[in-house]
């Protein structure tokens, strides 16, 4: 059977027809037009809160003491009214994503939980090339097409936060606009780790020219205008469908890097920490790099980033 979506209306009010005891499944209502025609929804009765399954006309079915109420009984002329509840809100959200209050919701928050914004995160090579901007509660970080910047090769457009003291662990959650582009930019952004010299590795997420696949990969970078090594590459296959959620941890032996839907985390690789970064990573970092593609802007949404552990 499926699962009815959580339904509304305005100012749904009535009374009883006739009385209801406590086990009483079907209420009759003096007048059930301003209610529903369907359910799921919720309705209140003295102190009592019910889940509305159906509505036939002037009956509804339902389901009592709900969200922590007992149920009780209700004298004919009490009045019902279709209520906004938790237990609705909860339902309006999954409705509307299966892991809603499951996986990580979308924030931006430091290690206490307190909001940041872009002004929280170090900036580099952004000069005039490149812009972030805060937006309803996200960063979007634009890299402007290089036929427009002038710019050539690697260009990271780069943010950073510095890292507490490993073991630790960060999520974050992207949304980007990225086209492809024939003659042979080969545009990546991605999320990862940083040093106090400017040494970048981050798992990436790349779009490649011609008819080549998309790919996951770990990049290395001397600097954020310096390539220095492709370690790892994964075929993206079909997993970003929707917001590309990563996930990096530095468990003071190795850096390992995730992919993942928010909620369940998928291993891709592991490194020493001590491999490219000669005392270990001092700073979490993502960037965009539009890298030769002469025609379009790069846009890279960051939706969440929070620290796991």
């Amino acid at each position: 059977m499926s699962v009815l979506r959580e339904q509304f209306a305005n100012d749904a009010t009535t009374t009883l027809a006739s009385s209801a005891n406590t086990s009483t499944t079907s209420l009759a209502l003096t007048d059930g037009s301003a209610f529903p025609s369907v359910g799921n929804f919720r309705i209140k009765a003295d102190s009592e809160i019910m889940l509305a399954t159906a509505r036939s006309s002037n009956t509804l079915t339902v389901v009592r003491a709900q969200e922590g109420t007992s149920a009780a009984s209700h004298s004919g002329g009490a009045t019902v009214s279709q209520i906004l509840t938790a237990g609705a809100l909860l339902r309006l959200g999954t409705d509307n994503n299966p892991l809603f209050n499951y996986a990580l919701p979308f924030r931006l928050v430091d290690d206490s939980g307190a909001a940041i914004v872009a002004s929280d995160f170090t900036q580099v090579n952004i000069s005039t090339h490149a812009t972030v901007t805060d937006q309803n509660g996200t960063i979007a970080l634009r890299d402007l097409a290089r036929n427009t910047n002038g710019d050539s090769g690697e260009n990271l457009r780069l943010l950073y936060r510095t890292a507490p003291s490993p073991s630790y662990s960060y999520a974050a959650a992207f949304q980007c606009l990225q086209l492809r582009d024939p003659t042979g930019g080969l545009a990546n952004w991605g999320f990862g780790f940083r040093d106090g010299s400017g040494k970048v590795e981050v798992i990436a997420f790349q779009i490649s020219n011609g008819g080549a696949p998309n790919l996951v990969r770990v990049f290395r970078f001397d600097d954020a205008t310096t390539f220095d090594s492709t370690v790892t590459t994964f075929d993206h296959g079909n997993i970003f469908t929707g917001p590309v959620w990563f996930k990096i941890e530095d468990d003071n032996t190795n850096l390992n890097y995730y992919i993942g839907d928010g909620a369940e985390w998928v291993k891709l690789y592991s490194t020493s920490r001590t491999a490219f970064f000669s005392s270990g990573p001092t700073q979490v970092c993502w960037y965009a790099n539009n890298n030769a593609v002469p025609t379009h802007d790069m846009l890279v949404r960051l939706c969440h980033f929070s620290r796991l552990s």
